[in-house]
């Protein structure tokens, strides 16, 4: 062992470099949220063609001193076959003999070629185990913490920086008798007495499952005058523990900037812990160098190289320029000057030249799409606005840039803007007005004032508090009132204060919420069609139709009979109830009902009853038949309907008019009368209905003796 600690003190930078992420690892280790909290060793596995490979971790110290102590048994068990379930699962003991570390003696071989297993081996076997580089503030705080802690620590650590430390830690096992189209589930147990609870970890794995590692992403650089600050997304399924930095200085050949890999020590999750971080000095200011990063996993694996980022450095500027004079020529041209120190010309690029209306408005590159050549120190611009806020940034050869203060100039401005175009309105059920116009095309645009009427022709008034400085306006408006319209003008507002003339006037129709005044019924009449109704019209102008309604006299359930189309201007309104019931007596009444569906409170009842004045069909008579011996007519006629309540039997004779001559029950067709012979008579019938209603009289049947 003493050979092993000489060897130790060889590996010093690869110590303080593991010292420096020692807390930073424990938080880690004590943080993880993403692993079950029920078992006491992560577990991760590795499938390859005919194999899959076991990596595992104590959680805590106590299961880390105990795995030294004791070892692991790992066990298997296929669970499905070709997509088929095996029950119960086959279980099977891989490790008849448990996997320990290395011993003492057995761990010198690989300390002298490798300082990962000089750490560890260190961290396992020594006597004392700290971290002593004279005292530096970090490392006495090391030195506080407690020593099963650092030894724990930086052995899982070290195992996770090298496969060969893994197997000496007992870390590592391989399965050579896997099977493809198999799912397994193995369990990593300590080796402790089975009368003790077996601290354990297990892991799931399909070997027809692809192992692919995956490209860092998102990899950037932020170049500075002479390092390089790279950052790349480390959420990437995990599968990384440590990273490798490349560089080139032509962009094909890369080599590692050093033998110590950056390490991940932070948990995934959450924004501040999605990222990784490294940095580089560039070793020739103004040369470009190319930078990629690749992952290494817990197996010692190397993934593929990230996308490739490229920079320079350059010289820091002290000062940058500063513009010292803006005059306006003749108000239609802008002439700025600024000074910069000569000496630094060597570093820059160029100038370029900014201009906005508003100090924190969006800049407009007024030079081009290349920077003034660096010994201009004047520019002029042609196409000023009426308020301007210059700015001038010196480029450096490395694309930095060195912004001047802001240096404001005004035109005189006495024109006004043009009256605002396109207004157009949308009003909500609820009352709320959205106002929308086009925006002026003038630059100097401070805002818009916004002028409404309840009818064209009466004064506008302001609606805005303040000119408001986007192209619509919403306001909440009363639609429980009898204006039907609102009427908008827009007036546009420059930053010189210039007003524009009114904008055409917008109506806008408001939502109906007022309901119809009801109609005015008028009395009653029985018609020969049916029962007559008539109105005095709505008061409201937008009723569009009437509904009428009945109901029983004593019922409680309307009716509609009908809607009245109210267009035409007809006052009062007429309608007969062509439905109505001969002798029943019915109630009515009335609802108005508005362009926008609303309908008013119910008309004033009216009832009334029918009287079936309408004449129906008369009889229709059969030929008599006279028996002279009898001295008797036998006289018949034919009638369909059934509600028949009497037949009224008129005779005349001769040039006499007809007389009521017999009533005749409504169930009979025939009656016998006697007569005189050598005379003439003449017969009528006159039909009377069930309801009241009668027929046409008969015509005459002539019957001779």
């Amino acid at each position: 062992m003493t050979e092993m600690k000489t060897i130790c003190k060889h590996s010093a930078r690869l110590m303080v470099f593991v010292a420096m992420v020692f807390f930073q690892v424990i938080a880690f280790a004590q943080s993880d949220d993403n692993v079950d909290k029920g078992e006491s060793l992560s577990v991760i596995a590795r499938p390859s063609a005919d194999s899959v490979t076991l990596r595992w971790a104590p959680k805590d110290i106590q299961t880390w001193e105990e795995g030294n102590r004791y070892g692991y048994v790992i066990e298997r068990y296929l669970l499905a076959r070709n997509n088929t379930m095996v029950s119960p699962p086959e279980k099977t003991i891989l490790t008849p003999t448990p996997v320990k570390r290395l011993e003492d003696p057995s761990w010198e071989p690989l300390v002298k070629v490798n300082n990962y297993a000089a750490i560890a081996a260190q961290a396992i076997f020594g006597e004392r185990f700290t971290v002593d580089m004279g005292q530096q503030d970090v490392f006495s705080i090391v030195n506080q913490a407690r020593e099963e802690e650092q030894r724990f620590t930086f052995a899982l650590f070290c195992a996770d920086m090298s496969p060969a430390v893994a197997i000496a830690s007992g870390l590592w096992f391989t399965d050579h008798q896997v099977v493809k189209g198999q799912r397994y589930l193995y369990r990593v147990m300590v080796n402790k007495p089975e009368s003790q609870q077996r601290p354990m970890g297990s892991v799931f794995l399909n070997t027809d499952d692809e192992y692919e590692l995956p490209v860092p992403s998102g990899i950037t650089g932020d170049f500075n005058e002479s390092t390089v600050m790279l950052k790349w997304d480390k959420a990437i399924m995990g599968k990384y523990t440590a990273y490798v930095i490349e560089r080139s200085a032509d962009g094909k050949k890369f080599e590692r900037i050093s033998d110590i890999p950056v390490v991940s020590v932070a948990p995934l999750g959450g924004k501040e812990n999605r990222y990784e971080y490294a940095s580089d000095s560039l070793p020739v200011i103004g040369q470009t160098y190319h930078y990629r990063v690749k992952g290494i996993t817990p197996f010692g694996e190397t993934g593929p190289a990230s996308e490739t980022v490229s920079g320079s450095g350059a010289v820091e500027l002290s000062v940058g320029p500063n513009i010292f004079e803006g005059v306006n020529l003749d108000n239609r041209s802008v002439s700025i000057k600024w000074e910069f120190e000569e000496k630094n010309n060597k570093e820059l690029a160029g100038f370029t030249v900014e201009r906005a209306t508003f100090p924190k408005g969006q800049y407009k590159v007024l030079t081009g799409s290349r920077p003034l050549p660096v010994e201009v120190r004047e520019f002029v611009d042609n196409q000023p606005e009426i308020t301007n806020y210059y700015r001038v940034l010196a480029v450096s050869k490395g694309g930095k840039e060195y912004r001047s203060p802001l240096y404001y100039v005004q035109l005189v401005d006495s024109v006004p803007p043009v009256a605002p175009r396109g207004l157009k309105a949308v009003v909500s059920d609820s009352g709320v007005v959205t106002l929308s116009w086009d925006p002026n095309q003038e630059s100097d645009i401070y805002g818009y004032r916004v002028y409404k009427a309840n009818y064209e022709t009466e004064e506008f008034s302001e609606s805005t508090n303040e000119p408001v400085l986007q192209i619509a306006f919403h306001e909440k408006v009363n639609l429980n009132t009898l204006s039907e319209n609102l009427y908008y003008k827009v007036m546009a507002i420059d930053n010189s204060q210039n007003h524009s003339s009114l904008s055409e006037v917008l109506m806008v129709a408001l939502p109906d919420k007022v309901k119809p005044e009801p109609p005015v019924f008028m009395p009653v009449q029985s018609d020969e069609e049916g029962l007559k109704l008539s109105w005095q019209a709505s008061a409201s102008r937008d009723v569009v139709s009437y509904e009428v309604l009945r109901k029983d006299r004593g019922g409680n359930e309307w009716e509609q009979v009908d809607v009245i189309d109210a267009s035409e201007a007809v006052n009062p309104f007429e309608y007969i109830d062509e439905k109505a019931g001969s002798g029943r007596t019915y109630v009515y009444t009335l609802l108005a009902i508005d362009e926008a569906g609303l309908k008013s409170d119910s008309a004033q009842f009216v009832q009334g009853a029918w009287v079936n004045n309408r004449l129906q069909a008369p009889v229709k008579w059969r030929s008599p038949e006279i028996e002279a011996e009898k001295k008797e007519v036998n006289l018949s006629w034919k009638y369909e309907r059934a509600d028949v309540s009497r037949f009224l039997l008129y005779k005349s004779t001769g040039e006499n008019p007809p007389v009521l001559y017999k009533t005749l029950q409504g169930n009979l067709r025939n009656f016998t009368d006697s007569i005189i012979i050598g005379g003439q008579v003449t017969y009528r019938i006159l039909v009377v209905f069930e309801d009241g209603g009668k027929s046409r009289i008969s015509e005459g049947l002539l019957v001779k003796f």
